[in-house]
């Protein structure tokens, strides 16, 4: 194979990757409200529900938080 052949087989799966990633970043910004983006395994580690851990008192705030914490993931990724 020739050179160029050769740094294209590198420098795609790389790029792929990254373009994979300012996707996602972008996602997290955009999104009204991120962590539903990632539900499912959320979920299943806090063995609860998004609605019934927003439902309490002491978790009033928690939807702001999460947004300040997704947004900044999102800024970091991009």
């Amino acid at each position: 194979m020739n050179q160029k052949t050769i740094h294209n087989l590198i420098w795609m799966p790389i790029f792929l990757i990254g373009l994979g990633a300012v996707g996602l970043g972008l996602a997290w910004l955009i999104h009204p409200e991120p962590w539903m983006l990632d539900q499912p395994p959320n979920e299943a580690l806090l063995q609860t529900s998004f609605q019934s851990l927003f439902a309490a008192d002491i978790n009033a705030h928690l939807p702001d938080y999460l947004l300040v914490i997704y947004r900044f993931f999102g800024w970091w990724v991009l």
